[in-house]
Formats: C-alpha cells, structure tokens, sequence
C-alpha cells in the first residue's frame, strides 16, 4: 500500500469514524475576490500546491519512459490500468507520488516508477514557477506491450467512493486507563464491490488503539469509486482520532 502526500482525493473519514458518511465536492480551486474589476486570484491548497486552470498553466512533459515489466509481471500478462497522483514541483520534477485506483501490486509499482521518472516544464504563474497536483494514467494492455504514463488534461478524473455507514467505536479499556492518546493512520482498499481490504497501518499508537481502527475500518461499506461510468477499487487513507476529555 502506498502512504498518502498531502492530499486527501477521497473522503476524509471523521474522527472516531462516528460520522462516515460526509459528502464529498471536489476542492476546486480557491479564489479569493480583490475588488469587482480585478481577476480573481488563484490559491494553492493548505500544502502550497496548486491545480492547473485559470492563471495557473499546467506544466508541459519533457520527458518519460514506459514501465518497466518485472518478472512477474511478464508471468501474470494482465491487462488493467492504474490512476496514480503526483505534485509537479516549481522544479519539474514529481514528488509525493501515490496510488488512486490501483490494479495489482507489482503494476502499481511499476506505476509508481515510471511516473517518478516524469520530468516537466514547471507549471507557471503569473510569470513564476509553482508546484501542481497531476494525474497520470498508465495502461497495462498485456504481453509486456509498452505502457507509457498519461497526464490526464484537467479535473479529478474519478468520482470518489462515498461511504455508506457510520462505524461507532468504543475507547479500548486497557488505553483509557493508561491515559494513551492519538490519531492512527489506516491506508485500505475500497473495492468495486464496496468492501474493505487490504487494510494496513500507515502511523501508530498503541497495539490497543491500532487494533480498534483497524476493525473498524474493516466494518466501513462504500457506494465504490466510478472511472468512466465504470466502478474501480480505490485507495484511501484514514485518520482515526482518539481523544480523552476526562
């Protein structure tokens, strides 16, 4: 599983997870009004990095090289495609790059790869270099067939998963009286039929409060991910916040 860079595609899970279901808009780019005869003024998002439109040009690729098939994937000869994110920064290198819609394993890394390898003409605005967010697809049509990375032109190109249930989960006994604290970080799959897996701990705690996020994070249902009318697993990241007010 891939950990998740500064961005959040999908919903953001609530603390506890008490709330899981939470609409989910797409974040589009922030203006902020300088007076009703001025343009309005881009905004990066809370990590500094913007979305290509308006004043904000995308950045231009210079440079990339297909995926390189291992082994195994050679052996496996399968057919799917991966959706990949990755920040484009002021110096035309990615960075921070991670799994949207995953496919398999070795493909997924593969993926990964191959979009580190991307070089770019950074995005620019007004005259000066800033970071972006991209998205990269890359196809795997089998046979070891070359598969080149594909910036995708403008816009989230998935509609994400939203949640269906809201899973409560009770303090675990043994860390409320010892006081313990935090927030665990859970990375998982939700899968084209809705489901959980591939659950896996991203930052944690205590074995007490890991363990409880991880059940209940095993318990969330999805109405899945939709890439081109069709529904693909996803990957999501999940903060589960616990706190003790007395």
């Amino acid at each position: 599983m891939w950990p998740s860079f500064a961005f959040a595609l999908f919903p953001e899970l609530p603390e506890g997870l008490r709330q899981a279901e939470r609409a989910f808009r797409p974040a589009p780019d922030r203006f902020t009004e300088l007076s009703p005869s001025l343009p309005a003024k881009p905004l990066p998002d809370r990590f500094g990095v913007y979305m290509a439109g308006g004043e904000v040009v995308p950045p231009k690729l210079i440079y990339s090289e297909a995926a390189i098939y291992s082994e195994r994937m050679r052996e496996t000869d399968a057919a799917g495609t991966v959706l990949l994110t990755s920040i484009v920064g002021a110096d035309g290198f990615p960075s921070g790059t991670d799994i949207v819609v995953p496919f398999a394993r070795p493909f997924d890394a593969a993926a990964v790869y191959a979009t580190n390898q991307m070089r770019f003409e950074p995005a620019m605005l007004f005259r000066k270099p800033v970071p972006v967010r991209i998205f990269v697809e890359i196809e795997f049509t089998g046979a070891g067939r070359p598969a080149l990375p594909r910036v995708i032109p403008s816009g989230i190109p998935v509609e994400p998963p939203v949640a269906l249930n809201a899973v409560h989960i009770s303090y675990p006994r043994k860390a409320r009286k010892q006081r313990v604290s935090g927030t665990v970080i859970v990375s998982f799959i939700a899968t084209r039929e809705g489901l959980t897996s591939d659950v896996e701990l991203i930052r944690p705690v205590s074995r007490e409060l890991d363990q409880t996020a991880m059940r209940a994070v095993r318990l969330l249902r999805f109405k899945p991910a939709m890439m081109r009318g069709q529904p693909v697993p996803s990957h999501i990241t999940a903060d589960v916040t616990f706190r003790l007010y007395y």
